[in-house]
């Protein structure tokens, strides 16, 4: 099955500030819905240990996950996949930061396939 999720938000931080917290897992993750580990793994990689809750269905996932492409506090790319019990997804997280207004924009679009229950 293919996914495709875009979206946006405004926060009234800087760019920079902004960016330099999306670019760091071990900051971003903790906000993760159903978050319980984050670890890093070699340059650009992590990992993230979740639960993930579907209705009363609750079940461990874990995540792992690469910068593949950088852009100094304007743009992030993102490659990985995630696996539950009888699930799977391949996925390309793109980030982008703007200044707007007195704070910034963030603009995320995450593309990928999923396979299971």
């Amino acid at each position: 099955m293919k996914l495709r999720y875009e979206g946006f938000f405004e926060v009234s931080r800087s760019r920079t500030e902004v960016y330099q917290y999306l670019v760091n897992p071990l900051k971003f993750a903790k906000a993760l819905p159903g978050f319980k580990k984050v670890e890093v793994v070699g340059e650009g990689g992590f990992k993230v240990d979740l639960v993930v809750s579907v209705g009363p269905l609750r079940d461990n996932a874990v995540v792992v996950a690469k910068f593949v492409e950088v852009k100094e506090d304007s743009y992030a790319k993102i490659e990985g996949k995630g696996r539950s019990v009888g699930s799977t997804l391949h996925f390309t997280l793109t980030v982008t930061v703007e200044e707007a207004g007195t704070g910034s924009s963030v603009n995320r679009t995450l593309e990928g396939t999923g396979a299971g229950v």
